[in-house]
């Protein structure tokens, strides 16, 4: 019995047995062949579409089904709160507030899944732009205040956020980058009611970042924290951690106190670790002191610089950590040890090096081999150096970095040493360090 025949497919097959011996040879086509030609082509054009539409159909169907049977379904919730972690981290040491977001929306496993993954609610960012008055649109650009509206809501969303981290240590950043004439006498526009009331009243933090302006902002948000008629907040005063960059102008307008007790750094927290930013002294390398209590620098296991100020003001500070396990120094392609101070200190340094016994971790950035002749360090482990070096300096990087480690007994016993920026001939760098025997 003949195959089933639809009206459309008997056209076609009588359309292809017509245009058989145009199909098969290379015979022109007459008019009446090319209008058929074109006929069956829409025609065949027509089918596919709707077959396609069907494929389409099908593959939707096929991947509903393929979800229900992917790993991750059944992959454990341990497993995947380590991806939700290694997602939202991957731009850095902060976890994206976008990435927590999207990885929520997914559906509501992934959701609960999240908010049981600890790690992914510890930091917080507390907004630093102006605001505007309720109904209307202008931005104040003013010292904020404990009365806008905002502060309580935004207070309200980071304390939420930052419980869901549980027992974790948790973090807040603060960073305020426009320019404030507080210094001059003019409202101050760093502080922040937000971040008060979290140190005030909020969850009890570990680390806090703050990027200010000037030293005077920071002292007006000191004196907005701590006032006379109330003692500071336990949750400042248990800090382990503080960052502080200051942004703006430039070494010689530092309008720090010069008496130490009245100077900015008399308001730290006495944290165990703690990273400066100063305001450079480029281009003219300047000698100024700076006045960190020394119980606070006794007091410390990690402290990381960026500084570029000449004379010792670094080493004397240093002098007094005695405890520093980890330390990051960041020159900022300076070379500030050209320079001596009135005491000599540097001079004395050359010849009795000032010896750190307990930092285990040294690292340096954009700066030279010129600081390892002042500091010697017997328990280090790790000498990770990015430099700032021409040819001349890598030629002399043997002897200096090996007299380093001789002088410092550390042949044999140092576990790492990593060096960025060398500049070698074809870009090849030969480097003889001793041995122990």
């Amino acid at each position: 019995m003949p195959p089933h025949r639809t009206p459309s497919h008997a056209a076609h097959m009588d359309a292809m047995n017509t245009l058989y011996d145009f199909v098969n040879s290379n015979n022109p086509p007459h008019h009446e062949a090319r209008t058929l030609v074109h006929s069956v082509i829409d025609d065949i054009s027509s089918q596919i579409g709707a077959l396609m539409k069907e494929v389409e159909l099908l593959q939707f169907e096929r991947d509903k089904l393929r979800a229900v049977v992917s790993s991750l379904r059944v992959m454990p919730l341990e497993l995947l709160s380590e991806i939700f972690l290694l997602a939202a981290f991957a731009g850095g040491n902060t976890a994206s507030r976008e990435t927590v977001g999207s990885l929520q929306g997914v559906c509501r496993r992934w959701r609960d899944i999240a908010l049981r993954t600890h790690g992914l609610w510890t930091e917080a960012i507390v907004s630093s732009a102006p605001h505007s008055n309720p109904g209307h649109t202008t931005l104040i650009d003013k010292e904020p205040s404990v009365e806008d509206p905002y502060h309580e809501v935004e207070f309200k969303k980071i304390t939420s956020w930052l419980n869901r981290a549980a027992s974790l240590p948790k973090s807040v950043g603060y960073c305020v980058t426009r320019t404030c004439s507080c210094a001059a006498g003019e409202e101050c526009i760093a502080r922040s009611p937000t971040l008060e009331k979290l140190l005030k009243h909020g969850p009890r933090l570990d680390h806090v970042s703050l990027t200010m302006p000037t030293a005077a902002c920071f002292r007006s948000w000191i004196d907005s924290l701590i006032t006379e008629e109330e003692s500071p907040p336990s949750s400042w005063l248990t800090l382990r951690s503080l960052k502080l960059d200051i942004t703006e102008g430039n070494v010689q307008f530092w309008n720090d106190a010069n008496d130490p007790a009245r100077s900015v750094f008399a308001l730290l927290p006495p944290v165990t670790s703690l990273g400066l930013c100063l305001p450079t002294s480029l281009p003219v390398l300047l000698v100024r002191p700076i006045h960190i209590p020394n119980a606070i620098l006794a007091g410390l296991t990690v402290l990381s610089v960026k500084w570029d100020w000449a004379g010792s003001s670094l080493f004397k500070l240093l002098a007094v950590c005695t405890h520093l396990e980890i330390l990051s120094v960041d020159l900022g392609n300076g070379d500030p040890f050209q320079t001596d101070d009135s005491t000599h200190t540097l001079s004395r340094l050359r010849v009795t090096p000032l010896a750190m016994s307990s930092l285990q971790e040294f690292y340096l950035r954009d700066g030279s081999f010129r600081i390892l002749e002042f500091i010697r360090l017997p328990a280090l482990s790790v000498l990770d150096m990015e430099l700032d070096v021409d040819g001349e300096e890598t030629i002399t990087a043997s002897g200096v970095l090996g007299s380093f480690l001789t002088s410092s007994n550390l042949l044999g016993t140092i576990k790492k040493i990593r060096l960025c920026g060398l500049i070698g001939t074809g870009g090849i760098v030969t480097l003889s360090l001793p041995v122990r025997r």
